[in-house]
């Protein structure tokens, strides 16, 4: 399967929305955590690594020989209190991911 084309833009756009809705602050991502590994569970190519409570590597092997590349993302949140009125406001009082590297629109 190529992931790329399992995952349309529509199911990026929602789990970008879940991830605001409920942020979590550092070393407290627990159900962040929770909601990466099942998503990330319906990609058998995907090989899902805890090595910690909070945080996961995620493994996706190509299929030809050749150089790596590697992607880090942070899913931890700040506290301080969210003042945006979207449908994906943080639903957690006095944390949310306010980092805005996030998005190029404030729409998604």
């Amino acid at each position: 399967m190529d992931i790329l084309k399992a995952i349309d833009t529509q199911k990026i756009i929602s789990w970008r929305r879940y991830l605001h809705t409920y942020p979590e602050v550092s070393f407290k991502e627990f159900k962040t955590t929770e909601y990466l590994v099942q998503q990330l569970a319906n990609y058998p190519e995907i090989e899902i690594i805890r090595p910690a409570a909070t945080g996961l590597v995620a493994v996706l092997k190509g299929g030809k020989p050749g150089k790596t590349i590697g992607l880090r993302a942070d899913i931890d949140a700040l506290p301080i209190a969210e003042e945006a009125s979207v449908p994906f406001t943080s639903k957690n009082s006095g944390v949310m991911h306010a980092c805005g590297h996030d998005a190029t629109r404030p729409c998604c």
